[in-house]
């Protein structure tokens, strides 16, 4: 509504207005002031009016030709809408931002201009040409000016002839805007938060086509976002087809997509589908620390239907579809991966301006949730009236009372977030070492809140005998295995900071090779050489190992195989310390231990004596390649020092362990030697 401020009483009378010599040509002039006004500020909206499309044609549409007319005393609007057979809100349509039931007699409307009355003919003329009406209406108005107060006269006819100009250009190009929601919601602190305010304006439109723009704002998690979109309609029969784009751009989080849209609608249905793509690369997410974010890729499938006999209900169906591994579809805290969600809901338009509704959506992973949602549609060019009327709500289901309806898509912008490598844990590639040798790993660490230690698995390299030695929370000391293998030890390791957050699993790669052993620098020997063949007596078989530079090679022990060779019968001693008995004779054969590792790089294994008097050849084995032999004797034993072994006292019938045994003062042996009787001490013998 315009304002115009008021003369005050005391102001002097304007003489011109006064003389009625100078009545009729200022009545001319005015009324072509005031027509002429309004046709220059609506230029632009006039020649769009005119290429409306014939199927808008309603009797509440704007007619080509409009007349002035001049409310009688005691006349309603609801009376003249009446007599040219139109409803009140087809009256509105041709007096835009008017509002009308605010009108007092004397003031001015249009109405049709080529129309007939249908009733209340003596209510008021019907001038069927623009111009003449608008010199009646004038002259009228000047006519009053010689029998009213030339000071008041004067204010009506300027307020009345200002407030037609503004009016009329005002609503013309308030009548260039198609459809505008918004939503409004305060929160408890007073905040906008959830409102929304969506445009629709034409820019081009005609019968077969429409361009146009849309312009959106919301608030939605405390985010602000702007929709900026342009599209495309073509009416075909009783379809329109229509393609849109709309770049959408999170001015709080800093986070921009593109939007791709197809739209098919006909009376009582719309069909669209949306494709969303972003725009922005991974960033700080302003929903959570430690967290990045940027718009999920995904596609919506909508439809929207009204009942023909109802167009007051309609129901919605809409399948939606996000693509990242932590999306937030259904609300930030539960975030998943590639979501789905399938909404259906129910609205109900009492009139055009409200509309309400209920949906209830299923997100993928049991996630429901329902709302209820409240908008406000309002149309610039159309009244008040208009908006209130319920009747008008099925012109609006149709394809005629739709065609400047808003792009249906979801203009937020679906997050997809992401864990910050807050801790990231590196080793090297891979390592090599000699078997039984001691590496040291030296980790690679880079984190937010400090290391505070990490992990290691290395669970087949430990089986076979290596060890892992944490020296710091990113060093570690591995002693590899005693023998080669095939194939390398897998190293893995898992860091974790002071805030239990863990970082990527790090591996690499060890491979134990065979330790450099020479068999030139190493040595073997035997303490002592010749041992009494007892069964009991035992010698120490000492070897030891060295590289090629001479240097001690530990950790060999489970490497080393030792044998024993009898005559033709071979004692084997294994690293498992196993025991063969000879086949060859039925005495307790000798026998060897497994090797032991007393100092770096030396090796001891116990030979004990067998009961047979041998030559033992001492065998030792590094993996598969011979070390140095050594030779050992075994000899029968010779208790009692007389110089006959035991074997042969008990032939003779001596005592083993007396070397006298028929007490003559002479040995046992020197008698056997000098032919006398061991056992008779009357035989006695003396050395020659």
């Amino acid at each position: 509504m315009f304002l115009l401020k008021k003369t005050r009483r005391n102001d002097p009378p304007v003489r011109l207005f006064t003389d009625r010599r100078y009545m009729r040509p200022v009545a001319y002039i005015l009324a072509g002031l005031q027509a002429f006004t309004p046709l220059a500020l609506s230029a632009a909206s006039v020649s769009r009016i005119n290429s409306a499309p014939q199927s808008l044609s309603t009797k509440t549409s704007l007619p080509q030709e409009r007349a002035i007319y001049v409310l009688k005393p005691g006349e309603t609007i609801w009376d003249v809408a009446a007599s040219y057979g139109l409803k009140p809100d087809g009256l509105q349509s041709l007096n835009p931002g008017r509002i009308l039931d605010q009108l007092n007699a004397g003031d001015t409307i249009f109405v049709p201009g080529g129309s007939t009355k249908t009733s209340r003919s003596e209510s008021g003329t019907q001038p069927t040409d623009t111009k003449d009406n608008q010199l009646a209406l004038h002259l009228t108005r000047a006519a009053g000016l010689a029998t009213a107060d030339s000071s008041q006269a004067t204010k009506s006819l300027a307020a009345g002839m200002a407030t037609d100009a503004v009016s009329s250009a005002a609503n013309e190009w308030l009548s260039q805007f198609g459809t505008v929601r918004l939503g409004l919601s305060v929160d408890q602190d007073m905040k906008l938060n959830g409102s929304s305010f969506d445009m629709l304006l034409p820019l081009y439109d005609s019968q077969q086509a429409m361009l146009f723009t849309q312009l959106g704002l919301r608030n939605k998690d405390e985010r602000n976002t702007v929709n900026l979109g342009a599209g495309v309609r073509t009416f075909h029969n009783n379809w329109m087809l229509g393609g849109n784009v709309f770049l959408d751009n999170d001015l709080t989080g800093n986070n921009r997509r593109v939007g791709l849209g197809a739209e098919a609608w006909g009376d009582y249905l719309k069909l669209s589908g949306n494709y969303y793509l972003g725009l922005t690369r991974w960033h700080q997410s302003r929903d959570f620390a430690d967290y990045d974010e940027r718009p999920a890729n995904g596609y919506d499938l909508r439809a929207e239907a009204y009942l023909p006999h109802h167009p007051q209900l309609g129901g919605k169906l809409m399948y939606e579809k996000y693509f990242g591994n932590e999306v937030a579809l259904a609300s930030n805290n539960d975030r998943q991966k590639n979501p789905k969600a399938l909404t259906t809901g129910v609205n109900y338009t009492p009139f055009p301006l409200l509309k309400v509704g209920a949906e209830h959506r299923i997100v993928s992973g049991g996630k429901n949730d329902s709302q209820v949602n409240m908008a406000l549609t309002i149309r610039p060019s159309d009244s008040l009236a208009k908006h209130l009327d319920p009747d008008a709500v099925g012109l609006s289901r149709t394809l005629a009372g739709s065609r400047t309806d808003l792009v249906e898509r979801n203009n937020n912008i679906v997050l997809d977030y992401r864990k910050q490598e807050l801790l990231k844990l590196s080793l090297p590639a891979q390592l090599a070492g000699q078997a039984t040798s001691v590496l040291t790993v030296q980790a690679s660490v880079q984190s937010k809140y400090g290391l505070q230690n990490i992990d290691w698995q290395a669970p087949q390299l430990v089986a076979d005998g290596g060890t892992l030695n944490v020296t710091s929370p990113d060093t570690l000391s591995i002693t590899l295995p005693p023998k080669a293998t095939a194939l390398p030890y897998v190293l893995s390791g898992v860091a974790r900071d002071s805030r239990n957050n863990v970082s990527n699993r790090a591996v690499t790669h060890i491979t134990v090779n065979d330790a450099p052993v020479s068999a030139t620098h190493s040595e073997k020997t035997i303490t002592p050489e010749i041992l009494p063949a007892d069964g009991r007596s035992t010698a120490v078989v000492m070897l030891k190992l060295r590289n090629a530079a001479n240097e001690p090679v530990t950790g060999q022990s489970e490497q080393l195989t030792v044998t024993l060779a009898v005559q033709s019968n071979i004692v084997v001693k294994t690293f498992r310390a196993m025991t063969a008995k000879l086949r060859a004779s039925p005495q307790t054969p000798p026998s060897i231990s497994a090797y032991k590792e007393t100092s770096p790089g030396v090796y001891e294994a116990l030979l004990t004596a067998g009961q047979q008097p041998v030559e033992l050849n001492v065998i030792t084995y590094w993996n598969d390649t011979m070390m140095k032999t050594g030779l050992m004797s075994l000899v029968n034993p010779d208790s009692d020092g007389d110089g006959l072994t035991d074997e042969e006292e008990l032939v003779h019938g001596t005592d083993p362990n007396n070397p006298d045994t028929d007490g003559d003062g002479v040995s046992d042996k020197d008698e056997i030697t000098n032919g006398s009787d061991p056992l008779d001490p009357n035989d006695p013998v003396k050395d020659p």
